[in-house]
């Protein structure tokens, strides 16, 4: 199952921003699960938050609060994030950049403190100079922390160790659990991602990992670099070995997993200095590209449920377990992860979904062809009862009766946000910015999670039941692509108007070259709210009718009397060339004055 929101326990109350993370520590209380510490600090702005309105919280320290969680959170724990009430919102720094950078200190980290040769003429010569300076950015008791540094022209690239660690090394609470737990030498580390005897390096050089079950196929190349290719299994190696042995508060310390003079990635940005040389920090990095060229990956999973070449029957029960998903109605009920108790082992897994990586440039890969596979002929196996615990761990499972629900956190792959999708949320705050929305979010869904940038969006429906013949039909319309299989989104968010009517805002996704579908407001008159299930239905007949909103408002008038489609279309301000706000601000006046 999938749990689409979720808060972290330890967070306090009202909005917070993440400065730092760092420090690996061993638990002295009830869990085994090393912990890492979370700098954060009140985010006081009122409004929609601009990187102009940011300024002034980067370089100055307010209060602050230090945080110990699990290491197994690290994967939806970025620098700059901002947390209300322990629900991940929004994020601090919104510029984004690419860099094609060249490594300084041979790819090794090195201390935020370290003297460096640019240092301004004017700087006081009484006071140390360091990578990352006070008055740029506070990082209080992390000033230790490792970092490493590229340059890109006449630039200087600071990239903080632990984000290179969530982004590539632990993107999955599977895969960061063992980085810290016991030597990534050992054969019950590497178990833990990959099925170790049938994982291996080809004689023709190319790589074959075979998944363990809670790793997602996207990570079939991550998999391969860290256990099979000998630069990356060091590199892998290094991280346990610096923790443990580290004398100065078990800071942080990583290399660029990819032996290579040079790297390419984007990432959110923040400038710390413009003279001499202009340098900048990395709060995140938002993608890379794979250095080639590199060995072509095969890959199956342990539990891969396809049909081999040859079936034998079996007597056997279905290995497949049927697990009912939790019912949490309100955010009130939102399932916290705790910060100091390991998960009960006999409870169902929870899987938390937070916004991954776009990976450019992939080694070429392909599936293991299955030769033989069971068909099991006995009964299911029983259900696993679940209950609704609001507590859910993604620590080490026990054995012990224990209050906390088991919970992974697995970064999902992130796709361009589109240029529409990019329209809409501008006109979304821009709205708010000149009160003529109370305010808005993103509506999210109840399933698995597809992403465009940071923001979750709904997948049309890809099979649709004629009532004639009772069969499902594909509805093509809803991919983008079909050679990946690429689902075409919407995106939706919820308005509330100052009168306290809510209605929802709906965004379609185009293919490339494909002119731009109509937007719609929708709303219900009774001022009842829409459910999820309803959405549900008006998205799969906007896929059937493929974005045709004249062709889906016969059908809402047969069968949904008490709701209200409002379709436009996007227009353009001829001077800035952005979206108009005209038209939807005179749609939404008629709704407010209703």
């Amino acid at each position: 199952m999938s749990i689409q929101t979720y808060k972290i326990k330890a967070f306090p109350k009202g909005k917070w921003w993440i400065r730092w993370i760092d420090h690996i520590s061993q638990d002295e209380g009830q869990s085994s699960t090393p912990r890492i510490e979370v700098a954060l600090e009140p985010y006081t702005l009122d409004g929609i938050h601009s990187r102009e309105k940011d300024k002034a919280l980067i370089k100055n320290q307010t209060e602050r609060r230090y945080i110990s969680i699990m290491v197994s959170s690290i994967p939806g724990l970025h620098i700059g994030a901002i947390f209300n009430d322990g629900i991940y919102v929004d994020n601090l720094f919104t510029l984004e950049q690419h860099f094609s950078a060249t490594l300084e200190n041979e790819g090794q980290p090195i201390a935020a403190t370290s003297l460096k040769n640019f240092k301004p003429d004017w700087w006081n010569d009484r006071y140390p100079y360091c990578l990352i300076n006070k008055g740029e950015y506070p990082l209080g008791k992390f000033s230790k922390s490792y970092c490493l540094e590229f340059t890109s022209g006449a630039e200087t690239v600071i990239l903080p160790c632990y984000e290179l660690l969530r982004a590539f090394y632990a993107p999955s609470s599977v895969i960061a659990l063992p980085l810290f737990s016991e030597p990534w030498t050992t054969e019950s580390a590497i178990n833990h991602i990959v099925q170790s005897d049938r994982t291996g390096v080809l004689a023709n050089g190319e790589y074959q990992v075979v998944l363990r079950k809670n790793i997602k196929d996207d990570y079939r190349y991550r998999a391969a670099h860290l256990t099979l290719n000998p630069y990356g299994k060091a590199c892998a190696e290094q991280i346990y070995s610096h923790y443990t042995n580290s004398k100065d508060g078990h800071q942080i310390k990583v290399s660029w997993p990819f032996n290579t003079p040079t790297i390419s990635f984007k990432g959110n940005i923040t400038i710390l200095q413009r003279e001499p040389s202009t340098k900048w920090l990395v709060t995140r990095i938002t993608g890379i590209t794979w250095p080639q060229p590199y060995p072509k990956v095969h890959f199956d999973r342990t539990n891969s449920g396809n049909i081999g070449e040859q079936q034998t029957s079996t007597n056997k029960p279905k290995p497949y377990l049927n697990v009912p998903k939790p019912n949490h109605q309100s955010l009130d009920d939102i399932p916290a992860i705790s910060a100091g108790e390991d998960p009960e082992s006999s409870t169902a897994p929870n899987h938390l979904a937070t916004p991954g990586l776009l990976w450019t440039q992939l080694p070429d890969s392909e599936k293991i062809e299955k030769l033989h596979s069971f068909k099991y002929e006995g009964d299911a196996v029983a259900n696993v009862s679940t209950d609704n615990n609001t507590s859910i761990s993604t620590g080490k499972p026990s054995r012990e009766q224990i209050n906390s629900s088991k919970a992974d956190m697995q970064q999902e792959k992130r796709r361009p946000v589109s240029n529409r999708f990019k329209e809409a949320i501008w006109m979304l705050k821009q709205l708010q910015e000149k009160k003529a929305i109370q305010s808005w979010q993103v509506f999210e869904p109840d399933k698995k999670r597809h992403y465009r940038g940071d923001y979750p969006v709904w997948p049309f429906p890809r099979l649709y039941k004629n009532i004639d013949t009772n069969e499902k039909v594909a509805i093509n319309w809803s991919y983008l692509d079909r050679s990946d299989m690429t689902a075409r989104c919407a995106f939706i968010a919820s308005i509330q108007l100052h009168n306290g009517r809510t209605l929802y805002f709906i965004e379609i996704e185009c293919r490339v070259n494909e002119g731009g579908f109509r937007s719609c407001l929708l709303y219900a008159t009774n001022d009842n709210p829409i459910t999820i299930n309803v959405i549900k239905v008006i998205l799969l007949r906007i896929a059937v009718n493929r974005g045709v909103f004249s062709s889906i408002k016969p059908f809402i008038e047969d069968n949904f009397p008490e709701l209200n489609i409002i379709d436009f279309k996007h227009t353009y301000d001829k001077k800035t060339g952005n979206p108009s706000l005209n038209l939807i601000s005179q749609k939404l006046s008629l709704l407010v004055n209703a």
